[in-house]
């Protein structure tokens, strides 16, 4: 069952300074965190330009 659902702004956090206590979190609840149609056009939006 989702529990979290992340924000761009976490997303983005997380890939570029991939502190270790966030990481560890991540493990914690793996498999119940996901992320809106939004936020992955934004991602892929960033990517692109």
């Amino acid at each position: 069952m989702l529990k979290y659902l992340l924000d761009t702004n976490i997303v983005i956090y997380t890939m570029k300074n991939r502190p270790q206590q966030v990481r560890r979190r991540f493990k914690q609840h793996d498999g119940q965190m996901c992320i809106s149609a939004v936020t992955l056009g934004e991602l892929v939006f960033g990517a692109e330009h």
